[in-house]
């Protein structure tokens, strides 16, 4: 039994109360107006893109007495697919039961994605209102986007040495063919000024017997130039011994100097310092004696005396209660003052009149120490001047060079005289021009080399240049015509889909007039073919979409081969319909829609 289509609608278009059709593989929609023939078209396209033949779906397309549009879809070997559409609401799709999480993505799980292509195959002369585009872009843009992909760099290969980092874009193309004549240019010129460049010349060098003369007295100068300076170094040391000579002669003989007087002298001075530390370390013992027993001496006479200055300058009342202060014996403290004092005299005569004698004489032995150390500095003195005279004679002879007499030297033949060094000059400017020509010469034979190299070298690279200026060339005459081939391919791709139909859709080549995509009814322009032709021929265009479109995008649970063609204009059309499977041929009446096998 050849497969069927089930197509269940509700509360959408003409259809108030639910419909249920088993479709046939082929079928053809036929009926009066009114009669509910768009609106099996409008519910195949709801159910399976979310939009009707003329758009977006709209309150307006849920019938007046149902508050939801319902479709139910099950095309064969598919499962179930729902749609809903309530007023004042989005619609609901869904596949198997899942609710889709939107139209994009429920077009892509059947495979639809994209919807100008299932809306040029699902809906009548839909491709037709893509011609009113400018030049028809609209048409064209579906047939580029199902007829079979291009490799366009193999057809650009084909005719050309197509390289993999080659662009196959006309303008990237052109930009590099311009690159490359730049280059080739570049490197004509390039070769052309190495070519026009003067070739070396060599220098012509002085005869070799002067050079060999010139090497020669350059030799002997040399000789010459060491002698001098070593006449010169004999001179100098000459007149150094000379003047050490005379020197030595004005010093005189080494004065004498008794080496144990000037001992004894320092020995003698190192005693009487001695002599000086000690008498002044004993007379300072003396002192603090002295003036430990005079403190003593003085302490209670001091004592007795401040009481009696104080009793004396004492007031006679209290400052505080103005009493009378009590009588003071003065003539008792006069009597203690007086004998105080008595008993200090008799103890300074006791104790510090035999220590300031001792003091006196300790004072007098420091005096002639210091006289006896005076005279012992002195003796030295004198015998340190004495050795410093010696010293410094020793110095002034050791300060004298000791110098040997030496030979002057030789030098055998004749003087090379006043003139030697500019004649040396002479000779190193000709040994110099001789070396110039013979660097010159090389140079000029090595640079022979080089401009040789260099001129095989842009020879080589004119030839490269041009070479790739050519196939670049190539690749931009191949990229011109290969939209030409491409066309070619389109319109064989379609001629094959419409082989049989009478319909021919014509691709002009881009930029020429008219329209880029022509429409021909039995080989004549679209627009001059019958109401009922142009039916047939609609089915036939989307017919070649259908099967273009599943060639290049196979896939999905729908996909674009599977989607039903409705003719929803079958009575324009009197003729015998072709063999074309999975076509809808439905007779409707008003109130009534039933299924006609073809």
């Amino acid at each position: 039994m050849p497969p069927t289509t089930t197509l269940t609608i509700a509360g959408l278009g003409a259809h108030p109360t639910a419909v249920n059709l088993t479709i046939p593989d082929r079928a053809v929609v036929s009926g009066p107006s009114q009669s509910g023939k768009t609106s099996i078209l409008t519910a195949l396209c709801a159910a399976l893109l979310d939009v009707g033949p003329e758009g977006s779906m709209v309150d307006e397309q849920v019938h007046d007495e149902a508050g939801a549009a319902e479709v139910a879809v099950e095309l064969p070997g598919c499962p179930p697919i729902d749609f809903r559409l309530t007023r004042g609401s989005r619609s609901a799709l869904k596949i198997d039961g899942a609710r889709s999480t939107s139209a994009a993505a429920h077009r892509e799980a059947l495979g639809l994605a994209d919807l100008v292509i299932a809306r040029a195959i699902m809906v009548p002369f839909y491709w037709h209102a893509l011609t009113r585009s400018p030049r028809a872009r609209g048409l064209r843009d579906l047939l580029s986007a199902v007829l079979p992909a291009v490799d366009l760099r193999a057809i650009v290969g084909a005719s050309c040495d197509l390289r993999p980092e080659d662009p196959v874009d006309l303008k990237a193309a052109l930009a590099l063919q311009t690159a490359t004549n730049r280059a080739a240019s570049e490197a004509r010129g390039a070769l052309q000024a190495l070519e026009a460049a003067p070739a070396p010349v060599a220098v012509e060098p002085p005869p070799p017997e002067r050079v060999t003369r010139a090497r020669a007295y350059l030799a002997r100068y040399a000789d010459w130039v060491r002698y001098t300076q070593d006449l010169a170094s004999w001179r100098r040391q000459e007149a150094r011994r000379q003047d050490a000579a005379r020197a030595r002669a004005e010093l005189g003989p080494r004065p004498d100097v008794d080496e144990a007087a000037l001992t004894r002298a320092r020995n003698i001075a190192r005693d009487r310092s001695a002599d000086v530390a000690r008498a002044r370390s004993e007379l300072d013992a003396m002192r603090r004696d002295l003036d430990r027993a005079q403190a003593y001496v003085d302490g209670d006479a001091a004592d007795a005396r401040r009481r009696l200055d104080t009793a004396r300058a004492a007031p006679e009342h209290c400052p505080t209660c103005a009493q009378p202060w009590p009588a003071v014996d003065l003539a008792a403290l006069e009597a203690a003052a007086r004998a105080a004092t008595e008993v200090e005299l008799a103890e300074r005569a006791r104790r510090v009149d035999p220590l300031a004698a001792r003091h006196d004489a300790a004072a007098a032995e420091l005096a002639q120490c210091q006289a006896r150390e005076a005279y012992a500095v002195e003796a030295l003195a004198e015998a340190e001047r004495e050795a410093a005279v010696v010293a410094t004679w020793d110095r002034r002879a050791a300060a004298l060079p000791v110098l040997d007499e030496v030979a002057p030297p030789d030098w055998d033949g004749d003087e090379l005289g006043d003139k030697a060094a500019a004649h040396a000059l002479a000779a190193e400017e000709l040994i110099r021009t001789h070396e110039r020509a013979a660097g010159a010469t090389d140079a000029a034979a090595r640079e022979r080399a080089a401009r040789a190299a260099r001129l095989d070298e842009a020879r080589r690279r004119l030839a490269a240049a041009e070479a790739e200026a050519e196939r670049v060339g190539a690749l931009v005459e191949a990229l011109r015509r290969a939209p030409t081939e491409v066309a070619r391919r389109g319109a064989d791709a379609l001629r094959i889909a419409l082989d049989g139909s009478g319909v021919e859709l014509r691709l002009a080549e881009p930029g020429s007039d008219g329209d880029e995509v022509r429409v021909y009814v039995d080989g004549r322009q679209g627009w001059l073919a019958s109401t009922g032709r142009m039916v047939l021929a609609d089915l036939a265009i989307r017919l070649a979409i259908r099967r273009l479109a599943a060639a290049r995008y196979p896939g999905g649970l729908v996909g674009y081969g599977r989607l039903p063609i409705v003719v929803d204009r079958a009575q324009d059309w009197s003729g015998e319909w072709p063999d074309a499977p999975c076509v809808w041929r439905l007779v409707t009446a008003p109130g009534d829609l039933r299924v006609r096998r073809a």
